[in-house]
């Protein structure tokens, strides 16, 4: 039995502001992958998702719309990164765990 991906989930006040755009994106992990919360990534543009990339942790900000939304399960069901995504990658925090 395979195990789940995992995405990391920011819960930090910024992120949980945006109740909807949180919420559709719950929808969309819950099931599919593991959501781990995790604290407040310092990056305040939410929501926030953590999501292994070629074996590294690599974070996203605005992850909100249905094109990022699609973007996302696109890299979940097929492991690629459409351009939707990439442009929310915070290279700052690649391969960071705060």
């Amino acid at each position: 039995m395979s195990r789940k991906p995992v995405v990391r989930l920011c819960r930090g006040s910024d992120c949980t502001r945006r109740v909807k755009s949180q919420a559709r994106l719950k929808d969309l992990l819950v099931g599919r992958v593991r959501v781990l919360p995790v604290k407040c990534q310092k990056i305040c543009e939410g929501p926030v998702i953590g999501l292994e990339v070629d074996g590294e942790m690599e974070w996203f900000e605005k992850v909100r719309g249905r094109e990022v939304r699609g973007a996302v399960e696109q890299f979940l069901d097929q492991g690629t990164l459409e351009k939707p995504l990439r442009k929310r990658r915070v290279k700052k925090r690649s391969g960071q765990l705060r």
